[in-house]
């Protein structure tokens, strides 16, 4: 009877340990409010990075772009930026990443674009800015946002003018799940910058890799706390669903070193992929620093699919 008694204390501990650790996943990587993470030093080099960012979010907010919000399907206050010119050829949206914000992941590439005839609207993504929300669903919901942020930019654009999707990290995700649904204008193409496969790879991927705890039976109860407090399940949808239905040609980006997002996510994107794509792979760079290790590169590749699909 003993032993019974101590197997069931036991079973009781390693449950509650199990959704502990599930809920503390659930609070760090989904509540709006996350779990304040220790700073770590930068180096020089991400500390001239970190420079450029700044600036170039700064000359964003000196062109005074347009302040726009819209709902979402579920009710959701979502606000985003709009910086238009008279002569655009073409309009980017662009939707950042995890826990960023959009002069972050996107100001030091915004000035190109604008001065490449490019309108620009810059959102904020749910549970994120000035967006209402409080769970971050990695793609699952926030597609849908994109879905009336695309139905709402035909009030301010040609109909014929074409129109691309821009991710960056958790947005690349995103404007590709995005893609598989039926969006209002005309949508030419998407890059995709350092985007995951699925909710629950890159979950598994943190999990194992980054905090070295196994996948079972943790994700299955963080998954738990997904569906009962985020509304949404890590299996619900994928990246890798989008990619084999979307018939929306896809410039894919992603550096060689990056340990955040593995580069492999992006080649296994790439190799489902029923659209027309390409792949380049930039050596020597981590997490969405593509654009600051090889910005040559990064404006020529820009520029050739942009002037490849604008015309099609």
């Amino acid at each position: 009877m003993k032993w019974i008694l101590a197997a069931v204390i036991v079973l009781a501990v390693l449950v509650a340990a199990v959704f502990g650790i599930a809920y503390y996943l659930y609070r760090m990587a989904i509540s709006r409010k996350g779990v304040r993470q220790k700073e770590r030093p930068l180096s020089p080099e991400r500390r001239a990075i970190e420079r450029r960012i700044r600036e170039g979010g700064a000359w964003f907010w000196k062109q005074n772009p347009e302040f726009l919000s819209i709902r979402s399907r579920d009710g959701l206050k979502l606000y985003g930026y709009f910086l238009s010119r008279p002569d655009a050829v073409r309009t980017v949206v662009c939707v950042h990443g995890y826990r960023a914000s959009p002069d972050r992941d996107f100001g030091a590439q915004t000035r190109f674009l604008y001065e490449n005839g490019c309108n620009l609207l810059l959102v904020d993504q749910r549970a994120h800015g000035r967006s209402e929300g409080q769970a971050i669903t990695y793609g699952i919901r926030e597609r849908y946002d994109v879905e009336e942020w695309m139905a709402f930019l035909q009030t301010r654009i040609r109909p014929e003018q074409p129109v691309y999707l821009y991710g960056i990290s958790m947005g690349c995700a995103t404007v590709l799940m995005a893609s598989s649904l039926s969006l209002a204008g005309n949508l030419r193409g998407i890059v995709a910058d350092c985007g995951f496969t699925s909710p629950y790879d890159i979950f598994r991927h943190i999990l194992t890799d980054d905090m070295h705890l196994p996948e079972f039976p943790i994700l299955p109860a963080a998954d738990v706390f997904a569906r009962r407090l985020g509304g949404f399940s890590m299996k619900e949808y994928s990246t890798l669903d989008a990619m084999r239905v979307s018939r929306t040609p896809v410039l894919f980006i992603h550096g060689a070193d990056d340990r955040f997002v593995p580069t492999r996510m992006s080649r296994e994107n790439f190799d489902v992929c029923a659209a027309e794509k390409e792949l380049w792979i930039v050596e020597g760079a981590a997490h969405a620093e593509s654009w600051f290790i090889d910005t040559d590169g990064y404006r020529a590749k820009l520029s050739a699919f942009f002037e490849k699909h604008d015309k099609k």
